[in-house]
């Protein structure tokens, strides 16, 4: 009865996901007057490698080139699949719509195995509101990335190992391929996952389930070990450039940085409070599946805090919260003793108190979707036509290659490095720092044009380079700053890029 319940209330949750992710990409083609735009440019480096493998086979930005350019393995791939039976920008916003509509189906059934009493009809509410809000589900389902899928391979990973018992001699728990299953879906669609992988295989060598710990261990340990083989055969390293360059470095500014992450997010703050409170004051109440449950949710949310990043469009942390959330409504849940109304009524109140401090984020979220959709717009989708109007077959030097890639056949120089090993090494492998003196010049030897933030560059740009315009947008959400610089990097290409620049900024949204 209790899971026929839950499994209703996770449904009707999904649809409400759905209806909104919808309802944002009809508003934010309103916004752009034209087909729907993703909100990060990342979601155009996921298009183009996908585009790569189904017109050309190979794992990579160009045609005819690996790149290991992506943080996520295997979204790609499934994006690569489904793009060869359906090429069309369509593709991401629409399977990632349905991981996100799983998720309210995963947690209603983390709710009903891992709870020993139903839970009432009103705190299930309560706890997929909550979820669909924070995360926020809706606006993260159209970012066309891999995160709503990460979401929900946590919150499986977590439900499994969580109920999983020490097998008794001569038996099988049935349960040891799940786990490795969703252990190397996890990793293979995010790196965060190692640390999950690793606080469940700790768990299961606790409750003396060697095989369980076995099949969690090998299946996180899969995919990042393929790719590694695959990425140096190739003459790249064993992680994406995505990851080294922007991984947590330990050194003496790591406080610094790990407090600046916390300002950023206080959300998270929030949920290490209420879920190690509900810990320490239900330890003696909770099961034994809830209490596992919650632990790993801490660890992972501990985990990120301190080795990953936060924010740029509610993303980084979206698979932290979900699994925090039905952590703390299966710890508070175990306050009642009998499920009468009036204790079904205080727990329904004691939920609701993270999600009014919630609140602020999720609303946020729908808001700058539709607008964020017309940032990408205005920078990065009007550099790529730019560059394809103009240049499509030429070198261009740039800093946000995404929609580049994808709309364009222009052999691209990522000035950043996440799809160019000389830039990266010129950087030293961090991509927060500035490239040695005289590298841009370098670089544009065999370049006319470059469209970079010129805030990034100022103070590496050679002297040959004369700035033509900028194309900027407005309320700015999402972009690194409100406006992408085009430069000329050479005396004679400066009457060409001004031509091309003029007769693209008279172009208007609807254009194309």
């Amino acid at each position: 009865m209790k899971t026929a319940q839950a499994k209703r209330i996770g449904i009707s949750a999904a649809a409400v996901t759905v209806a909104i992710a919808v309802l944002l990409v009809m508003v934010a083609r309103q916004a752009t007057g034209g087909p729907y735009i993703y909100p990060i440019d990342d979601a155009y480096i996921h298009l183009a490698l996908a585009k790569n493998l189904a017109l050309h086979g190979t794992y990579g930005l160009y045609p005819d080139a690996f790149t290991a350019a992506s943080s996520s393995i295997g979204w790609p791939l499934l994006l690569g699949a489904v793009y060869k039976l359906y090429p069309s920008t369509n593709v991401v916003w629409m399977i990632s719509t349905a991981f996100a509509a799983m998720v309210p189906v995963a947690v209603g059934r983390a709710l009903a195995a891992l709870s020993p009493r139903p839970l009432p009809i009103s705190y299930l509410i309560v706890v997929q509101a909550l979820v669909l809000v924070a995360t926020p589900l809706g606006p993260l389902a159209v970012s066309g990335m891999e995160h709503t899928a990460h979401a929900l391979a946590t919150i499986l990973l977590a439900t499994e190992v969580a109920r999983e018992r020490a097998p008794v001699k001569g038996t099988r728990t049935g349960s040891d391929f799940a786990m490795g299953a969703l252990s190397m879906a996890s990793t293979l669609l995010r790196y965060e996952s190692l640390a999950l992988v690793a606080v469940c295989v700790l768990l299961l060598l606790r409750g003396k389930n060697l095989r369980g710990a076995l099949a969690v261990a090998l299946g996180g340990a899969l995919a990042p070990a393929l790719f590694a083989h695959y990425s140096r055969a190739h003459g790249w390293q064993s992680l994406p450039n995505s990851v080294i360059l922007k991984g947590r470095r330990w050194d003496a500014e790591t406080p610094q940085v790990i407090l600046n992450n916390l300002r950023e997010a206080p959300h998270l703050v929030v949920l290490f409070a209420v879920l190690s409170a509900a810990l320490v004051a239900m330890r003696a109440r909770a099961a034994p599946p809830t209490r596992r449950f919650g632990l790993i949710a801490l660890a992972v949310l501990v985990a990120h805090v301190l080795c990953g990043g936060v924010g740029w469009f509610y993303r980084y942390e979206a698979y932290v919260i979900p699994v925090t959330l039905v952590a703390i409504a299966l710890l508070l849940a175990s306050v009642a003793g009998s499920g009468a109304n009036s204790r079904a009524d205080y727990k329904v109140l004691a939920l609701a108190l993270p999600l009014v401090l919630l609140l602020p984020r999720g609303f946020s979220a729908l808001r700058a979707l539709p607008q964020a959709s017309r940032n990408i717009y205005d920078e990065q989708v009007r550099t790529a036509r730019f560059v394809q109007e103009n240049f499509d077959r030429e070198p261009v030097l740039l800093n946000d290659i995404g929609a580049v890639a994808y709309f364009s056949n222009a052999p691209f120089v990522d000035l950043m490095g996440l799809a160019n090993q000389e830039t990266a090494r010129a950087r030293g492998m961090r991509i927060d720092r500035p490239m040695g003196r005289g590298a841009l010049e370098k670089l544009s030897e065999h370049a006319d044009v470059a469209v970079v933030y010129e805030e990034w560059f100022r103070a590496e740009m050679p002297g040959a380079w004369e700035k033509i315009g900028e194309f900027r947008t407005e309320h700015n959400r999402v972009c690194a700053f409100p406006a992408v610089s085009v430069f000329a990097t050479k005396p004679q290409a400066v009457a060409r890029v001004r031509a091309a620049f003029i007769r693209s900024a008279q172009a208007t949204p609807g254009d194309k």
